[in-house]
């Protein structure tokens, strides 16, 4: 299998800092913008002193160089929809984050050595709910705490198998063309092919840990997918950082692109791009770290803990158990009119299942009737 580096330019800077004698910031931002980013920085400076952040105080940025754009050869192989995994670093190319603090003081060490920051995009519609949702593209880029260098990434398409045809809302949201899932691999090979990724960028010999914007990617969406499919999943995949959580007790709540655009940086490429939204979020974490934060783990999967029921119980026919009411489920509460979604004999074919279900844990009980008999 071919490997490449995905390749960013580097001639436009990203970030400047402020060059006029007034003091105006070379950005294209308003003044209104200027003014609330330095009152959030003033803030953030204020909460971090609180937390006795090794005695960091926080500056402006001298220069930050990062991306703007792909080039053409990135861009045409995304309209063909082949999948490319940065296994490779270039040294003209790599996609670098460097910045200096005002104060001459060196951002505080982290505790681990990389940060693989995730993203996930999955199945979904606009006018119901996919049930289950399934991955189609696993994105990752690896972030060194120690440079701030982007020094890989990693991308896969992954092929559904419930719901194969991708609907109309999916493509225009994700950007993922239906021929892109069809060429993809499953979810079970998409994670030993990403922990050969691992292996092969000497990550698994460090301290890393994963990063993600919302715990959805690992804590929700991975999780349900590996407990129905009955999937092996690397014990690295059950911790996590939310660095939405860790921006919001600094920033205060926003969604990633006015996050980083809250922070004064740019966004790179398009929303709901898996590998594109990854980006940005590791944008994200070097400004916090740059900014004195220690990134640390927010959440994690624990033996004995966490435990949901077997989702396979949604799909059951029978059970021996008796209900307190023809209208209630085994656990008492209203049962819920379904619909049959997957591919075979029964697609749209109505029955009746447990009212509590979550997305995490599945049915609280195993209540299963076809409505027709």
């Amino acid at each position: 299998e071919t490997f490449e580096m995905m390749r960013w330019p580097m001639d436009t800077p990203h970030r400047r800092a402020s060059s006029s004698p007034t003091g105006t910031c070379a950005m294209s931002i308003t003044e209104k913008q200027r003014l609330r980013m330095e009152r959030n920085r003033a803030a953030a400076v204020e909460r971090l002193g609180a937390r006795k952040q090794r005695g960091m105080q926080l500056g402006d940025v001298e220069s930050v160089q990062l991306p703007t754009a792909v080039d053409a050869e990135t861009i045409q192989d995304r309209e063909e929809g082949t999948c490319k995994v940065g296994l490779q670093e270039s040294s003209s190319h790599k996609h670098q984050v460097h910045a200096s603090l005002a104060t001459g003081s060196a951002p505080p060490d982290q505790k681990y050595d990389y940060f693989v920051v995730l993203d996930f995009e999955s199945t979904c519609d606009r006018s119901r709910k996919v049930q289950p949702q399934e991955i189609i593209e696993f994105s990752a880029v690896l972030l060194n705490a120690r440079t701030m260098n982007v020094d890989f990434h990693f991308q896969q398409y992954v092929r559904p198998t419930v719901h194969p045809i991708l609907t109309a809302f999916c493509t225009e949201l994700t950007g993922i063309r239906q021929e892109s899932v069809n060429a993809g691999k499953p979810l079970q090979e998409t994670l030993l092919q990403h922990d050969m990724w691992l292996r092969q960028c000497g990550v698994q010999e460090k301290q890393f840990i994963y990063v993600t914007w919302t715990p959805w990617d690992l804590m929700v969406m991975l999780e349900q997918e590996r407990r129905w499919r009955k999937l092996d999943v690397a014990p690295y995949l059950r911790k996590w950082i939310d660095l939405k959580s860790v921006y919001t007790k600094l920033y205060g709540k926003n969604n990633l692109k006015a996050a980083v655009r809250e922070l004064g940086l740019d966004w790179y490429g398009r929303a709901h791009s898996g590998l594109d939204d990854a980006i940005n979020t590791a944008h994200i974490a070097c400004e916090l770290m740059k900014q004195g934060v220690i990134l640390e783990q927010t959440g994690a999967f624990k033996d004995g803990k966490r435990k949901a029921k077997d989702i396979t119980a949604y799909f059951s026919e029978t059970s021996p158990r008796k209900r307190s009411h023809p209208s209630r489920c085994y656990c008492g509460k209203p049962r819920v009119e379904r619909m049959t979604k997957r591919p075979g004999p029964n697609h749209g074919r109505k029955f009746f299942s447990c009212g509590k279900y979550s997305a995490l844990s599945g049915p609280s009980c195993d209540y299963f009737e076809w409505k027709d008999g």
